[in-house]
């Protein structure tokens, strides 16, 4: 019998098994019980379909889905160049790219995310994709804070007496909140 084939006779039977389940061998010919065979390359409990079986699958429901996701990106693109012009035209010279890169999230998450959507073995692309622009921007929010300031020493002068305050709402809300004051050089 060949893979991906049903048998036509009970003899020609094969039950397909999960990999942790040894070869158990034939039952007697004459019990008509079929024998179970050790395939791994058919049964993964945590394979990803192909795009054939993937696409093959989808019903209206998928269809709508896939639709929604798209006017969805389409959208946030669309916001995404109104503020980016928002932010050209009136924020101060030393934060536009900073803002630019910070505000540029939105619009790779969500086009990394749809493509994971779209082409199901591409989510693990799509994330590390994800991470790395978060990563970056975090980088850039300090940046664009440094920036607001008007550069590292001026924050450091502006922050007298050379220390901060970390015990500010929601942290200090808590009973018991203790965080230390975090000197600034």
């Amino acid at each position: 019998m060949e893979f991906g084939k049903y048998a036509e006779n009970i003899n020609d039977a094969a039950v397909v098994t999960a990999k942790h389940v040894g070869t158990l061998g034939k039952i007697s010919s004459n019990n008509m019980t079929p024998s179970i065979l050790n395939n791994t390359v058919i049964c993964q409990v945590d394979a990803v379909p192909s795009m054939h079986e993937y696409y093959t699958a989808i019903n209206v429901l998928g269809i709508t889905l896939f639709t929604v996701g798209g006017a969805s990106v389409l959208f946030i693109l669309l916001m995404y160049i109104d503020t980016l012009k928002h932010i050209m035209k009136n924020a101060p010279p030393l934060v536009k790219t900073h803002s630019a890169f910070v505000l540029s999230v939105y619009p790779v998450v969500a086009l990394a995310t749809y493509c994971a959507i779209v082409v199901p073995r591409a989510q693990l692309l799509a994330e590390a994709v994800t991470q790395g622009v978060f990563m970056a921007a975090l980088y850039q929010q300090f940046c664009l804070l440094v920036a607001y300031c008007g550069g590292e020493a001026e924050l450091i002068r502006r922050v007298k007496p050379n220390s901060l305050n970390p015990r500010v709402g929601p942290c200090c809300c808590y009973p018991c909140c203790c965080l230390p004051l975090l000197t600034v050089d």
